[in-house]
Parts: C-alpha cells; structure tokens; sequence
C-alpha cells in the first residue's frame, strides 16, 4: 500500500507541545509527532482540522501574517525552529514548499528556478545553469522543457507548471519537501507524474505532504498521520493506519463514514 524503498534513517523534525493560535483562536492542540528523514509523512483529516497549519509551521509561514503565532518546539537537527532568533531566509531555503496552486512566476521558465538560486547563492549565471539544469532534471522536466527555457512559464501545462515549482522548491539544495494538496488541481495523469515524483524525492528528502485525497495517501506516504479538530488523533505506518486504526474516529474517516 505505501511507498516502497523507505530509507530508515532517523528523526529529520521533531515535534513537541506544539499549539498555534489565530489570534486568540487555538487551531493545533498539543501536537506531539516525530518525522522521519527519506521518508513521506501524509496529514490527512477533514477540512479544517488544521493540516495545512501544521504545514505552516514547519518553515513558519505563518510569520507573514499578523496574530499568528505558535509555542511549543519544532526540533530540525536538535534546533528549535520557534526560537525567536531563527533565521527565516535561511530556514526557508532549508525547508521548502510547495503548494496547491502552480504558483510560477510572470517570467521565463529558467528564471522561474534561477531566481532563488540566485538571491541565496548569489552564485555566477555559469554556476545557476548547472544548478537549474540539475534542479529541473530532479523534478522530472529538463527534457520537455530544455528546449524552451526562454519561454514564459505560464506557457506550461497544469502539471507541467506543478513540476516546475518543484524544481524551484529543490533548487536551493533544501533538506525537508512540504507538498500542500500538490495534486488537487491536476488531471490523473498529471498527479501521477507528481506522485511518481515525490517517491523519488523521498530517497533524498524528508517530505511532508498535504492530501484530502485517501487514494493518494495510501499510494505514497510511508506513515499517515489523522488530524481532526486541531488534534493528531493517531499516527503510525500507513499500511497499519488504513487496515487496523486504532482510533474509532480514524476507522470512521478512512472508510468514508466522514470527510
């Protein structure tokens, strides 16, 4: 049922007594979950039982917005990622994200991956074309778009857009994936690319994904993890999660009985 190949390779984030707040409204409660290096950890649960914040806060997104804030750790190599004093540029060219919509930029589809490269690396062009070929070759694309680099990359299809902003994601050299719902807009076998692909990154990459989808959970996460209501209610290997929950609420939602 899950991903084959899963590299054992210890603890990437560890996750303590983590609460957020939307202003005075708590949206996590006490999240305590530890997710493993080379591997796919799936969130899944209803809308609004607080996945996607829990995404969030694992490159501090959240800081971008007024009122949010979370307690607790977020451990990254034995680092609290909550401290005051994290470096958010460097944290997030560490942890990068990729999210539901293709959210490409109004330039060429080389610049789309040079551009971050550029701003952190502040690397020579000679230096940023090998690593945007490199980037581009890891997410599955370098040979549909070599050809067209110059092109506008609004001029890509759905997928195509989707395995570019992977491409991005992966070329500041991070060390943790986070996927938001990467395959919610795209047509079958544009998600099956996507899925084949975060396999892939998975021997490389400790990733983090977002899904509604149970089909998608099943086919690609190594642990699932069931959040309802802003708690983690049940965590373990996906097989175990979606053949013997342990957790009524689970069993309930992995049959179908709620969404």
């Amino acid at each position: 049922m899950a991903r084959l190949g899963c590299i054992e390779s210890g603890i990437k984030i560890s996750i303590q007594n983590l609460d957020f707040f939307y202003g005075t409204t708590q949206a996590l409660r006490h999240i305590t979950l530890d997710i493993e290096d080379r591997s796919v950890t799936a969130l899944v649960g209803p809308s609004g039982c607080g996945k996607s914040t829990l995404l969030r806060c694992l490159n501090r997104l959240y800081d971008l917005y007024p009122g949010q804030h979370a307690t607790g750790e977020i451990l990254m190599d034995g680092k609290n990622i909550l401290d005051p004093g994290t470096n958010l540029e460097q944290l997030r060219a560490d942890v990068s994200m990729v999210f539901q919509a293709s959210t490409v930029l109004p330039m060429s589809i080389f610049d789309n991956v040079a551009l971050p490269i550029g701003v952190l690396f502040q690397a020579p062009r000679s230096d940023r074309e090998r690593m945007v070929e490199t980037a581009l070759r890891d997410a599955a694309i370098w040979d549909e778009v070599k050809d067209i680099l110059t092109t506008p990359a609004a001029s890509l299809s759905g997928g195509q857009q989707q395995r570019l902003c992977i491409a991005r994601a992966i070329g500041t050299g991070p060390a943790i994936l986070l996927f938001d719902e990467p395959c919610s807009a795209l047509d079958p076998i544009s998600t099956a690319h996507i899925e084949a692909l975060i396999g892939e990154l998975a021997k490389r990459f400790c990733v983090v994904i977002v899904t509604h989808n149970m089909q998608q959970a099943a086919r690609v996460a190594d642990v699932t993890a069931f959040m309802y209501l802003g708690d983690l209610v049940e965590v373990g290997k996906t097989e175990q999660i979606f053949s013997n929950p342990k957790d009524p609420r689970t069993r309930d939602y992995v049959t179908g009985r709620f969404g």
